[in-house]
């Protein structure tokens, strides 16, 4: 038996980032789960300590956090799964953690490691790199976890992933041509799996967790037959699919049932094109039997037929994503793909007769397409009535894929850095590209940016009434503090139709009374979702100096209360600019609230601290809004006049608006009073309504459907108190059919 380290081999797997706090992240860990899974099953007893990184450092840790929690782990490797949304963040979080622990060994892998991916080349993080499916090369490298440092390889026609030692360790520094080739070392060749049998299950071995969403992700099949040239998933494996087992399959299913499952998202590319799809749908109907679970599949309209809807529906297929693109033939020939319209339109139809909500994607920017062939498309799918889900993305030259490779033959260009959304093609000029995404949310009603209304709680009393000083929390919620108010009352408790078990976010450090500053939580967790300053008191003045955002989340609100914003804008600039030091990947929104007119200096300091530290912009690129991950608002009372804005010049809130985010709050005495409120006309339909109210609804759903009809910008509406907002943000994309 091999000498086993010391030291644990961490592997770690960053989320897609988030604009503001959200409750549900999507960030499972499967392939972390899978690696562990297949070494498990390939060294047995040989196996090397591996541990997966804790859901919460994975999920909810901003930078600071994230890197204490690996320094204090001291890991020998550090395994990281690279991806689009999270490759910026991951060399960022591998930088420091090298700074802390200087023998550490970094191992790569995920769809953004590629011979043609110059941002993770350029600057060399890594000892080991694995392009393709990695079950087989992290085996390998556990095996071998004492010899030289390893470097990927470009590979050659036809062959597999491999990978080749080198003796020198590298550091921000490329080696020599002789050894990028393998010149002098091993060379290995990790085959792709035969089989999905190895990496049964990462929820049924517990190595995977849920979120509050109760959704549960799985792998299927892997392997595609398609030859998309914007996707690379069919080049990492030549030759036949990989199953998993009728067994595992039922496993899973009845694991699902047991678990209080309420929707199997299956991850299998197109899932008609597995050469025993029929067979396979009769087995997913088995396995998947009463109680049913909804299912999420991915596949081509135009291969389903009657039969085949029928069948999809009996094993519980409930939504399917369909890939449409765009309907320009030379488009299509170009993204190697071919369309049959008829044949497209009629699976349409049989899917949704058969009560199978479809979601529809297109693709803008596709070289050989044109702003007029992506309004035929349009059209189109109006027409026949398909256009109520759509899908619309920006084309990406992900690495690793033909579109990339063959961008100068093209003629296409494309963005350097993350998430590489091509901005340029012969047919398709950038402002044309800008001025079609205007048009598609024109045609469609609505807007395709990810701008999200910031998350806040209010913790300070409501003026001119008794003082809700600790969260609202449900016995729906778990263990946690009761809701009471200063000098006695009674609180309704806030009930959960729209979401299961779990615990709301909770206060820490300032126990039950309003003394200047709190830090709010995420759910389950020690980081940090908001902090706040009343720099109106000492206490608040004091804690926002002596704060250093160590514990801050991934998406955080910072929230200040100040009565003079011109006397206290040098310390809110400092402490804005300690909390991007710490954790430059932090998507920040930063609220002013403010009774009265102040100087417009004060949002230019701010706004300059917000500029600290940037380290990415693929939250703005994929917002399409400068700084839509570094946001500031400023709250002004509505009740002071008869309206919002009434107690304000109207060419000051003007130019506030040209630099910031505007916010009215209204503190309502009850719900009646809210749907009052909001149904008032507003200033401006950019502006926020952030409603307060003394209690939360009994009837969540009542409530909320009240206030959308009621109010015209029922989108910029906000609550203070995060579950309650959490609440209202599901039923509202419920309501608009944008919750998938």
């Amino acid at each position: 038996m091999r000498r086993r380290e010391s030291r644990p081999v961490l592997l770690l797997q960053l989320p897609v980032p988030q604009l503001v706090p959200r409750p549900v992240t999507g960030n499972v860990a499967l392939a972390a789960a899978s690696l562990l899974l297949h070494a498990r099953s390939a060294l047995g007893p040989d196996l090397p300590q591996v541990e997966i990184a804790s859901t919460e450092a994975m999920r909810r840790m901003g930078d600071a956090a994230l890197v204490s929690y690996i320094r204090d782990a001291n890991p020998s490797v550090l395994a990281c799964t690279c991806t689009v949304w999270n490759i910026e963040r991951t060399l960022y979080v591998i930088e420091q953690a090298r700074a802390a622990i200087s023998d550490l060994r970094v191992w790569l892998g995920g769809p953004e490691v590629a011979a043609d991916s110059y941002f993770v080349q350029d600057r060399f993080p890594f000892d080991a790199a694995v392009e393709g499916e990695g079950e087989n090369a992290f085996v390998a490298l556990l095996a071998d976890l004492n010899s030289r440092p390893v470097r990927v390889v470009s590979r050659g026609r036809g062959s597999v992933p491999c990978m080749a030692a080198h003796p020198e360790r590298s550091r921000g520094r490329p080696p020599s041509p002789e050894r990028s080739r393998g010149a002098g070392g091993l060379l290995l060749n990790p085959p792709a799996l035969a089989d999905l049998s190895s990496v049964h299950d990462p929820f049924v071995s517990g190595l995977a967790s849920l979120e509050d969403d109760r959704v549960a992700l799985v792998e299927l099949w892997r392997g595609c037959r398609y030859g998309c040239t914007f996707c690379r998933y069919h080049q990492g494996r030549k030759g036949p699919g990989a199953a998993r087992s009728e067994a595992n399959t039922i496993e899973f299913f009845e694991w699902a049932r047991s678990a209080g499952v309420g929707e199997v998202y299956v991850l299998d590319p197109s899932l008609e094109q597995r050469p025993d799809f029929r067979r396979f749908l009769d087995l997913l109907a088995q396995a998947n039997g009463g109680p049913q679970i909804p299912l999420f599949v991915e596949l081509r309209a135009e291969y389903v037929d009657d039969e085949i809807a029928a069948a999809l529906a009996a094993a519980g297929v409930r939504r399917v994503e369909a890939g449409l693109q765009t309907l320009t033939p030379e488009a299509l020939r170009l993204a190697g793909r071919k369309l049959d319209h008829g044949r497209f339109e009629r699976g349409m139809e049989a899917l949704r007769s058969h009560g199978i909500d479809v979601k529809v994607d297109l693709m803008l920017g596709l070289p050989g397409d044109t702003p007029d062939g992506m309004l035929t498309t349009l059209d189109f799918l109006g027409r026949r009535g398909f256009a109520d889900n759509l899908q619309v993305f920006r084309t990406q030259a992900l690495p690793g894929t033909f579109l990339r490779r063959r961008s100068q033959k093209l003629g296409i260009e494309f963005e350097p850095r993350p998430p590489y959304h091509v901005t340029h093609t012969p047919t398709w000029p950038v402002h044309l590209l800008t001025e079609s995404i205007s048009m598609v949310e024109d045609r469609l009603g609505t807007d395709l940016s990810l701008i999200e209304a910031p998350v806040v709680e209010l913790p300070w009393p409501r003026d001119g009434s008794a003082a809700l000083v600790t969260p609202l929390v449900s016995p729906l919620w778990g263990e946690s503090r009761r809701p009471h108010r200063r000098g006695g009352g009674s609180v309704t408790p806030l009930v959960s139709p729209l979401w299961g078990e779990s615990r709301r976010p909770h206060r820490r450090g300032e126990g039950s009374s309003w003394l200047g500053s709190t830090r709010l939580s995420y759910p389950r967790s020690s980081a940090v979702l908001q902090y706040t300053f009343d720099l109106g008191t000492d206490r608040g003045r004091e804690h926002l100096e002596a704060e250093r955002f160590q514990e801050a989340g991934t998406a955080v609100t910072l929230l200040f209360r100040s009565p003079d914003p011109t006397a206290s804008v040098g310390s809110m600039a400092c402490g804005v600019e300690r909390l991007l030091s710490a954790n430059p990947f932090t998507s920040v929104a930063v609220l002013l609230h403010t009774q009265a007119e102040f100087p417009l200096d004060v949002v230019d300091a701010l706004d300059r601290s917000l500029a600290t530290n940037r380290r990415s912009s693929y939250l703005e690129r994929m917002a399409g809004r400068d700084s839509a991950d570094r946001r500031l608002f400023v709250v002004l009372p509505a009740a002071l006049g008869s309206g919002p804005g009434a107690a304000f010049d109207s060419a000051w809130l003007d130019a506030l608006r040209s630099v910031a985010g505007v916010t009215w709050l209204l503190d309502c005495a009850d719900e009646a009073d809210a749907v009052r409120q909001v149904a008032r006309p507003v200033l401006d339909f950019d502006d926020h309504l952030l409603v307060r109210l003394p209690t939360t609804p009994a009837d969540l759903r009542s409530f909320f459907s009240a206030l959308i009809d009621a109010c015209p910008v029922s989108h910029r509406l906000m609550f203070s108190g995060v579950d309650l907002h959490w609440k209202y943000i599901a039923h509202l994309e419920h309501a608009a059919g944008t919750d998938w």
